[in-house]
């Protein structure tokens, strides 16, 4: 089973290829099934904008959203 959060704290997790896309934990779940060997790594989305995976668009949020999101200029 492909984790989509951190076992400690329940960060979100994302998965990176070697082309650099993101993907999210069911679509590298996915991948596993069909022995495809893609994935590169893990990492914790920790702030910034919204991640998308690259395969089926789904919305991957931050765990404390976008700083820059709520600046005034």
């Amino acid at each position: 089973m492909v984790e989509a959060h951190t076992s400690l704290g329940g960060y979100p997790l994302g998965y990176l290829t070697e082309e650099n896309d993101v993907l999210c934990a069911e679509c590298v779940e996915r991948m596993a099934n069909a022995n495809d060997d893609t994935l590169i790594t893990q990492f914790v989305m920790w702030e910034g904008p919204d991640h998308y995976c690259a395969d089926c668009s789904t919305v991957m949020p931050t765990a404390y959203g976008d700083p820059d999101a709520n600046e005034e200029g």
